[in-house]
């Protein structure tokens, strides 16, 4: 009972519309050579895989031609999973050296290497994942067709569990990345997050396989997210917030502590001088506010009034005590970088230690203190000395004159 591909039109527009944006998104993030377009143009790929061989599978005339798109169309969903959570790393890798990890590259390759395995099954595999196809009505669209659909095995509990569990992997560093963005980058995490959400309701494909009378709309959801996603990259480029790596090098060879802090405090990146000037780690370090260094100071616990003070400091001295008996005196100097002209993207900390300069200072100033005080005590006693000197030749005097007398 099933279709002509001519006679079948929702397959040739859902084809012909999935060819014409995976070619436009693609052409359009090319230019681009970050990180995150090469992950989504990988999702614009597998993506495209699962719609062309659906849509060929829907105008597909007998069981054994559609239940080879249906294979190749599972190869694209068992790697659409591992290309949204690579999108998500990708996305905030030069945001915090605590997102360049090494455990998220471990994560990133699990994903991947679980998708490859899920895909050689839906591909070649024995009938666990795959256990062949049924015929669904299509007349919930309001058309009187008849196409196949796959019907999914004892396995396919595996591939919906991968999916849910990259599906919470993703939100979690999403929150990571609303956490420790600027104002621009939170827009740009929250809009992400609203794609990903819609594109969840994909997952009612899944219920059409276990024999569940649902019709299988997964690829609007889909289509609508990666608009969004799409949408989103055009409006707010996805820049790195943090310099390259030649930059960091750079800022490493530098005695001065370099912080980069962001509108509520929280501290983005930092140099190695910085690191080693308050014992922070890269690990913890998006977990750090610039009050966990300062706490006896009311100046860096409103974080609401902070960027503005910090934003018109300039060579203020503050004192940081890393234990109970020990103490630096830091040189503090803060300038903003702005993205636009609606509020500051980063302030930049430059802290210098001047403890020695300032405790030789202060010995200078107690030598200079201790001198004028022997100087002035040495002409007192001279003083004193001239007078009783002028007062025996007096008496002196007087003692001869009466002689005399």
């Amino acid at each position: 009972m099933g279709s002509d591909f001519a006679a079948n039109w929702p397959s040739v527009l859902i084809l012909s519309g999935v060819i014409g944006f995976t070619l436009w998104a693609t052409a359009a993030t090319r230019r681009n050579q970050h990180l995150e377009y090469f992950a989504f143009r990988l999702l614009l790929i597998a993506v495209g895989v699962w719609f062309v061989s659906f849509a060929v599978m829907y105008a597909a005339n007998d069981p054994t031609s559609a239940l080879l798109w249906a294979r190749l169309g599972t190869v694209g969903i068992c790697f659409v999973p591992a290309a949204v959570y690579s999108f998500a790393v990708a996305m905030y890798w030069n945001l915090h050296p605590s997102f360049r990890q090494r455990r998220y590259r471990y994560t990133m390759g699990t994903a991947w290497a679980v998708s490859a395995v899920l895909a050689t099954m839906g591909l070649v595999g024995p009938e666990s994942l795959l256990s062949g196809v049924r015929l669904v009505d299509w007349r919930w669209y309001g058309l009187d067709i008849w196409v196949y659909y796959p019907r999914m095995g004892p396995a396919g509990l595996l591939l919906l569990t991968f999916v849910l569990v990259t599906i919470l992997l993703t939100l979690l560093h999403f929150r990571a990345g609303y956490r420790l963005g600027a104002r621009m980058a939170r827009l740009r995490t929250r809009r992400f997050t609203i794609a990903l959400g819609i594109g969840c309701f994909a997952l009612i494909d899944a219920l059409p396989s276990m024999n569940i009378l649902v019709p299988p709309l997964g690829f609007i959801p889909v289509a609508i997210g990666i608009g969004i996603a799409f949408s989103t990259m055009r409006r707010y480029p996805l820049a790195s917030t943090v310099p390259p790596e030649p930059w960091d090098r750079v800022l490493d060879g530098l005695n001065e502590a370099l912080l980069y802090v962001g509108e509520q405090g929280a501290i983005r990146s930092a140099n190695k001088a910085a690191l080693e000037m308050f014992g922070l780690k890269n690990e913890t370090l998006r977990d750090t506010r610039l009050k966990d260094l300062f706490p006896d100071y009311p100046l860096f616990q409103d974080a609401v009034s902070l960027p503005a003070a910090l934003s018109a400091m300039a060579d203020k001295k503050i004192v940081h005590k890393p234990t109970r008996d020990t103490y630096r005196i830091l040189d503090l100097y803060a300038a903003p970088l702005y993205q636009d002209r609606q509020g500051p993207l980063n302030i930049v900390c430059l802290f210098e230690d001047v403890t020695a300069r300032v405790e030789a200072e202060r010995a200078l100033q107690e030598s200079n203190h201790y001198l004028t005080n022997a100087l002035r005590n040495l002409e007192e006693n001279q003083q004193t000395a001239l007078e009783s000197r002028s007062a025996s030749e007096r008496w002196a005097t007087w003692r001869v004159e009466w002689c005399m007398t």
